[in-house]
C-alpha cells in the first residue's frame, strides 16, 4: 500500500525516544510534517534533523514535527540530545510505520539486506488527510527545504 496526496491515515502507535508508548491521534487537531530517517547518526540524517529543527517557529503555525528512524528508542534518545533537537524522534523498530507509509529502503551504506526507512516527508493536515508527499530518489539526497516550508506555511 501506498499512501499518496489525500489519503487518510490510520491511528499507528509508536515509541519515542523516552521508549513512551505514543499514537498518532496524539497530535489530532494539528498538522503533522512527518520526516522519515534512514538512520540516526548518519551524516545527511543529522544535517536534516538540524535543519527541520531550524522550523520550530511553526509550532505557532499549530504544526508538529515527527523524525521517525528504524533505529531503537536508546539510540534516538541520544541522537536527541547530542543534535540537541526539539523535535520529537520515534522508533519504528518493527516496520510497521516505513511499511504502512510505503517508505523503505533495503541496503543502506552497502548492507544487502539491511532495511531501514528511505528518505521522506508527509504532511498529514487536521484531519488525518495527507496533502503533501515527498521521497527521496536516494537516501543521500535532501529535501528542497525551501519548498517544503512554503508547503507548511502556504
Amino acid at each position: 500500500m501506498s499512501l499518496n496526496v489525500g489519503d487518510k491515515i490510520k491511528d499507528l502507535s509508536i515509541y519515542d525516544s523516552e521508549k513512551k508508548l505514543r499514537n498518532l491521534s496524539e497530535w489530532s487537531g494539528k498538522r503533522i510534517l512527518i520526516a522519515f530517517f534512514p538512520g540516526a547518526y548518519t551524516g545527511v540524517c543529522d544535517d536534516e534533523l538540524c535543519t527541520l529543527d531550524e522550523f520550530r517557529g511553526l509550532e505557532d503555525l499549530n504544526v508538529e514535527i515527527l523524525g521517525i528512524t528504524v533505529d531503537s528508542p536508546f539510540v534516538l534518545k541520544n541522537w536527541k540530545k547530542q543534535t540537541n533537537t526539539s523535535i520529537t524522534l520515534l522508533s519504528d523498530f518493527n516496520y510497521e510505520f516505513i511499511e504502512y507509509f510505503d517508505s523503505q529502503f533495503t541496503g543502506l551504506g552497502g548492507l544487502e539486506d539491511y532495511q531501514s526507512a528511505n528518505r521522506s516527508l508527509f504532511i498529514i493536515e487536521p484531519d488525518g488527510a495527507v496533502s503533501y508527499r515527498w521521497d527521496a530518489d536516494s537516501p543521500g539526497n535532501l529535501p528542497d527545504f525551501d519548498e517544503l516550508k512554503s508547503k507548511i506555511t502556504g
